[in-house]
């Protein structure tokens, strides 16, 4: 699960969004009924997990993050606690409190959840969205989490009391392949479009400081290209605020090679993704490969402008090819 990080910022050669995560833990039997009967068993599901959470998240500990967790909270998870472990901060403990929900249809395996967070230690208490699945083995866990502004945070909780349906059911894939197109896009401040309203966070942060990469990369004679290498929309989505509440993630490929012949790419060990991977001494090779994840908390309107309401965005791996 994500939770706020003040102390962001810039390596020497490399400035990139900097968001944590953390990881849920496995919960309570799979729950079917109505969103009014079902609210109680979800919240005990969510208590649950803010417990374990936060002993595996303040412990560092990857492998009961792993029990907890599924893809693509976990890749954020272990993330976080490689960052608190070069840099030798403990996260938080933390509890969710004045959630809502918005429960399923019977044949769905997956809920969603708006909360406040309380972090110990913090006077502010952020809102977040969090999406939980069912996994094989019964077991409750978290595979989304964004927080969300102030400003968003009235759309977010707008959820309560609504019927959760498939994100892949409830917009058309017309629609769906045409956001993925537009936000990629913006990611790496290739143009604005139509089908994404202006975003801070997307605009001002994420492709601004995809901008500020390239050019760093560039002054020290270096190539990135990014490549889309995938896209997934959550399990479950949610009317809300007179549209579609869902989760979509996107899989990238940073492709870092030397413009000199026969010279070598070094990323060094303060760049947020080599901290991120948990690499401990710089990264160098003829070329690189750094593997990236970016998640989206939108809002889609039937027509109009999805809206962002929050994203992550972190390395996965940083390797020498």
């Amino acid at each position: 699960m994500s939770l706020p990080n003040p102390r962001r910022g810039a390596g020497a050669l490399l400035l990139a969004l900097l968001l944590t995560a953390c990881a849920g833990p496995a919960g309570e039997p799979a729950v079917a009924g109505t969103p009014g009967t079902s609210s109680p068993a979800y919240a005990s599901i969510l208590a649950a997990f803010d417990e374990a959470d936060s002993a595996a998240s303040a412990g560092g500990n990857v492998e009961a993050l792993k029990g907890q967790e599924t893809s693509p909270s976990l890749q954020f998870s272990v993330a976080a606690v490689n960052r608190a472990k070069i840099t030798g901060r403990s996260q938080p403990a933390f509890r969710h409190t004045d959630p809502v929900f918005a429960a399923p249809h019977e044949d769905l395996p997956c809920f969603l959840a708006t909360a406040s967070l309380r972090l110990t230690g913090e006077e502010m208490s952020p809102v977040d969205v969090s999406h939980f699945l069912k996994g094989p083995d019964g077991a409750w866990r978290l595979s989304h989490n964004v927080q969300v502004s102030a400003d968003m945070a009235p759309a977010a909780r707008s959820i309560a009391g609504a019927t959760a349906g498939s994100g892949t059911a409830l917009l058309p894939e017309s629609q769906r392949s045409a956001l993925v197109a537009e936000l990629f896009a913006r990611t790496i401040a290739a143009g604005t479009g139509e089908l994404v309203a202006p975003s801070r966070v997307l605009d001002q942060q994420l492709a601004a400081g995809w901008s500020i990469y390239h050019q760093q990369m560039s002054a020290a004679g270096i190539t990135v290209a990014r490549t889309l290498t995938g896209s997934e929309w959550s399990a479950c989505a949610a009317p809300a605020g007179g549209g579609v509440l869902t989760f979509l993630t996107l899989y990238a490929t940073d492709r870092l090679t030397a413009d000199r012949k026969g010279g070598r790419v070094t990323l060094p060990v303060e760049s947020p993704d080599v901290t991120a991977t948990g690499h401990r001494e710089p990264v160098s090779g003829e070329a690189l490969t750094v593997s990236r994840l970016e998640v989206f908390l939108l809002l889609v309107p039937p027509t109009g402008a999805a809206t962002v309401l929050g994203l992550l965005d972190t390395a996965t791996s940083v390797e020498p090819t």
